[in-house]
C-alpha cells in the first residue's frame, strides 16, 4: 500500500467520523440543506474510505487493489476534511444558531 493510498483512507475516515458527530446533533430544526449535505459528505468519505479495498470485494471493479489515489482527489479530501475539523469547535454545543430555523 502507497503512502497516498494510506492518507486517503485516513483522510476518508476522519471526514466520515466528523459527519457522523455532526449528524448526531442535528435535528428537524437544522436546515435541510445542512443536514443533507453533512449526510452527503459522510457517504462520500465512507466510499472514499473503501474504494482502495472494493476490488477485492468486487471483482469487476476497473482498479487495482489498494489503489485509486489521485493527487486532486486526495487535495480535495484533505481539504474537506480540515474545513470539518476546524470548524468543529462550533459544533460543540450542538448546531450553531445559523444553521437553525428558528
Amino acid at each position: 500500500m502507497t503512502i497516498l493510498v494510506f492518507v486517503q483512507m485516513i483522510c476518508a475516515a476522519a471526514l466520515a467520523w466528523s459527519c457522523f458527530c455532526r449528524l448526531v446533533r442535528v435535528d428537524l430544526e437544522t436546515h435541510r440543506e445542512i443536514r443533507l449535505t453533512i449526510w452527503f459528505e459522510g457517504v462520500v468519505a465512507g466510499l472514499v474510505f473503501g474504494a482502495p479495498i472494493l476490488p477485492l470485494m468486487v471483482p469487476e471493479i476497473s482498479w487495482a487493489p489498494w489503489t485509486t489515489p489521485r493527487w486532486i482527489w486526495l487535495i480535495l479530501l484533505a481539504a474537506a476534511t480540515l474545513i470539518q475539523l476546524a470548524t468543529s469547535k462550533f459544533w460543540r454545543y450542538g448546531v450553531p444558531q445559523d444553521f437553525q430555523r428558528f
